[in-house]
């Protein structure tokens, strides 16, 4: 994943137009693993704000919503 951190994001996506809890939760499994990528990287900021962008544009998905917020993923 630290090689190609492009196509993790991209699978979350494709996890998240599943609209599936199962999805979801590997969708949120795969974030969490991103968010400590990024953390070691020292580029967190980066998550934030992507995080941020899919909270925006799933807003709609209470079911996902009530994940992201499980997890601690920011709100903007």
């Amino acid at each position: 994943m630290a090689r190609d951190q492009a196509t993790a994001w991209r699978t979350v996506d494709d996890l998240i137009a599943q609209r599936k809890p199962a999805a979801y939760d590997q969708a949120v499994a795969l974030l969490s693993d991103l968010r400590a990528l990024r953390a070691r990287q020292g580029s967190a900021a980066d998550f934030d704000r992507r995080s941020g962008e899919l909270r925006t544009a799933h807003r709609g998905k209470p079911s996902l919503m009530r994940r992201f917020d499980a997890l601690g993923l920011p709100n903007p």
